[in-house]
C-alpha cells in the first residue's frame, strides 16, 4: 500500500551528473574565452590548445547526454584541468595564475561519481601536489615564452572570474543538493513511519501504533471495542487469501466511511480489529456497533462471480486506570468470545 521514494543514493547520482553537465558547458565558455584572448595577443599555441579543449568539451558533452559514461567524463575532465593548469604555467609563467583553476577544479572533486570513495580524495591530493610542483618549478625556471604584461594582467583576471564561477558554482549547488537531500530524507522518514505506524494492507492502524499512543494515556476516558469477522477461516479456506485480503481491505474502507474521524481505528491482527471510541456511555458506543454491524451484514462483497456476505461480532470494555492495555483488551475479547458462543453477529458490552 505504501511505496518507498526514489533512494537519496540514486538522487545524488542524478545531481552529480547534472553538476557536471553544467561543468562542461562552463568549460567550453571559458575556453571559448581562452582561444580568442590567446589569438588576440598572438600566443597561437595557446589559442590551438583551447579550440582543442573546445572541441574536447563538446565530445564529453556529447558521451555524456547520448552514453550516458559519467566516470569516463569525469576523469577526463579532472585529466584535461591537470594538463591545461601544468601547460599554461609553464608556459606563460605563475603571473598568469592559472593555478587558481586547481583550487577551484579540486572543489569539484566532492561531486565525483566513482564507487570506490577514495577516489575524489586521491585526485584532491594530486591537485594539491601539482599545485606544488608549479609553484616550486616557476621559482627555479622562467615561462618558455617571454609574456607581454598586460596579457599577464588579463589573463589573471579571466582566470579570476573563471575560478570563482567554479567556486560559487560549487556553493549553490552545494546548497541545494543538502536542501533536496533534506527535503528526500524527510520524505523517507515520513514513509517509514507510515510503514511502522499503519497496516500495509488495510491503511489503518497497526498493533505496534495502538501500544505506543497508549503509553500517551489514550484510555483516559475512552471505550474500547474488539471485533472480527465471522467464519473468516472458511471464506479463506472457501475462496483463498486473495479473496480474504480483498475483503479485509473493502471492510477498512467501510470502517473509515461509517465512523467519524475521532474514532481510532486499528487492525490488531488477522481479521481482528480495535476500534476506540472517545464516548464515554457503553450503550451509545454499542448501538453505533450495532448500526455498523447491520451495515455490513446487508452489503454484497464480490469476488471475481462470488457474492459473499460477512458478519462481526464485537465485544465492549470500558477503561479502567488499573489495566494496562493487554488486559484492556483481554477483557473486551472475552465478551468477543461470548459473542460467538451465543451465534456470532453479536455486540456485547461488560
Amino acid at each position: 500500500m505504501f511505496e518507498m521514494p526514489k533512494s537519496l543514493e540514486s538522487h545524488e547520482t542524478d545531481y552529480i551528473y547534472k553538476v557536471y553537465r553544467n561543468i562542461i558547458g562552463l568549460g567550453i565558455l571559458l575556453h571559448v574565452a581562452y582561444a580568442l584572448l590567446f589569438g588576440m595577443f598572438q600566443y597561437q599555441l595557446g589559442c590551438l590548445y583551447n579550440i582543442g579543449s573546445v572541441i574536447f568539451y563538446i565530445t564529453m558533452l556529447f558521451i555524456a547526454i547520448k552514453k550516458q559514461r559519467y566516470t569516463l567524463v569525469v576523469t577526463l575532465i579532472h585529466l584535461e584541468s591537470h594538463l591545461f593548469v601544468c601547460l599554461h604555467t609553464l608556459m606563460y609563467g605563475w603571473e598568469g595564475s592559472f593555478y587558481m583553476l586547481l583550487v577551484a577544479m579540486a572543489s569539484l572533486v566532492y561531486f565525483c561519481p566513482y564507487k570506490r570513495t577514495y577516489i575524489p580524495y586521491l585526485i584532491s591530493v594530486f591537485y594539491f601536489i601539482m599545485f606544488f610542483i608549479l609553484r616550486i618549478y616557476t621559482l627555479n625556471y622562467d615561462p618558455w615564452f617571454v609574456i607581454n604584461p598586460i596579457f599577464t594582467h588579463v589573463i589573471f583576471f579571466c582566470n579570476c572570474i573563471g575560478s570563482f564561477s567554479i567556486i560559487l558554482y560549487v556553493a549553490y549547488v552545494s546548497k541545494v543538493n543538502a536542501a533536496v537531500s533534506q527535503k528526500e530524507l524527510r520524505i523517507q522518514n515520513d514513509t517509514l513511519q507510515q510503514l511502522a505506524d499503519y497496516d500495509q494492507l488495510t491503511g489503518l492502524y497497526n498493533r505496534h501504533y495502538l501500544k505506543e499512543i497508549f503509553k500517551e494515556g489514550i484510555k483516559e476516558n475512552k471505550v474500547l471495542a474488539i471485533g472480527d469477522i465471522d467464519d473468516f477461516k472458511l471464506i479463506n479456506d472457501q475462496y483463498g487469501h486473495i479473496c480474504g485480503d480483498q475483503i479485509l481491505r473493502e471492510l477498512s474502507e467501510q470502517m473509515r466511511q461509517f465512523f467519524d474521524s475521532d474514532v481510532f481505528l486499528c487492525r490488531w491482527g488477522g481479521e481482528e480489529f480495535v476500534f476506540i471510541f472517545s464516548k464515554t456511555d457503553l450503550n451509545k458506543v454499542q448501538k453505533e456497533l450495532i448500526d455498523f454491524c447491520q451495515w455490513i451484514e446487508e452489503r454484497d462483497f464480490y469476488f471475481e462471480n462470488h457474492v459473499i456476505h460477512i458478519t462481526l461480532t464485537f465485544g465492549i470494555s470500558e477503561n479502567n486506570e488499573e489495566m494496562n492495555l493487554t488486559q484492556w483488551i483481554e477483557e473486551a475479547d472475552q465478551l468477543l468470545y461470548k459473542g460467538k458462543k451465543a451465534g456470532k453477529n453479536k455486540v456485547l458490552i461488560e
